[in-house]
């Protein structure tokens, strides 16, 4: 014959929580499971890229800051050497001397002492598009090749210092 156990209050008590308990972990489970068949999200998506400027916006005159002098394109050729490694782009002189790149041996030295705009714009490093008095940036770039100009400007600006502007930049426009 069976026997009956018989349950007080507490007994039942711990027998729902033992039941509640059980399906709670079970719940959880099924869900570290499914996630684990499921398939993976997707990559984040990337933030787009900046919206391309059009032309007139990316020909306006640099923002000078107050206290940065004015160099020549000859000034900025004699003003550079092996230890001041200053670049010229798009009306702005900066000096990459923290980036042995730009140095004597680096593979970046022909920007140097240069208005490199037109080079790197285009990306042709030819003696035609380092000389600015042969190919300008401002008269020389099409509404996309300003906008690679900008990009370099623009990571110039975040790297290294702005140490002058390139007198008369726009005046070379023909």
């Amino acid at each position: 014959m069976a026997e009956v156990l018989e349950m007080g209050p507490t007994d039942l008590a711990l027998a729902v929580l033992t039941f509640l308990l059980m399906g709670y972990l079970a719940s959880q489970a099924y869900g570290h499971l499914a996630a684990q068949v499921a398939p993976a999200p997707s990559a984040p998506t990337p933030p787009p890229k900046k919206a391309a400027k059009p032309k007139e916006e990316l020909l306006k005159p640099v923002a000078k800051k107050a206290g940065i002098p004015d160099y020549s394109l000859e000034r900025l050729a004699a003003e550079s050497s092996a230890t001041k490694l200053l670049l010229g782009c798009k009306g702005r002189v900066f000096d990459a001397s923290s980036n042995q790149m730009y140095g004597p041996e680096g593979s970046y030295n022909m920007f140097i002492g240069v208005d490199a705009s037109v080079a790197l714009a285009k990306m042709r490093f030819d003696a035609e598009c380092l000389d600015a008095s042969k190919l300008h940036w401002s008269r020389d770039l099409d509404e996309k090749e300003l906008n690679i100009l900008e990009e370099w400007v623009t990571k110039f600006e975040e790297k290294y210092p702005t140490v002058a502007y390139i007198k008369d930049d726009l005046k070379l426009k023909v």
